[in-house]
């Protein structure tokens, strides 16, 4: 139960830090497809001492967008509004804490 209520206080920093707009866990990066506005280059997501790192390269006429986690024993959330872009994720854990 302290858990849960440790994640809905985190989310409820996230949202807020990321403009309102709601958002994925780390743990979920490495499944997430979705549409990303091309002009992002770097979205930090701050949970406690959590950051998501978004870069946007294009090939063609297809921008791709990465996205790189670092979760420090919490979770780390993402969302962007919808645009033209291809979403692709990778998530990469490393908790320092013993839980």
């Amino acid at each position: 139960m302290l858990s849960l209520k440790i994640s809905i206080i985190i989310l409820s920093i996230c949202v807020f830090k990321s403009w309102s707009l709601p958002c994925y866990t780390c743990t979920d990066c490495n499944n997430l497809t979705t549409t990303v506005p091309t002009n992002v280059t770097v979205i930090d997501c701050l949970g406690p001492d959590a950051q998501c790192s978004t870069n946007v390269f294009k090939v063609g006429s297809t921008d791709f967008v990465t996205k790189s986690c670092t979760n420090f024993c919490s979770p780390s959330f993402y969302q962007f509004p919808n645009m033209n872009a291809v979403f692709v994720s990778t998530c990469c854990q490393q908790p320092l804490c013993n839980e």
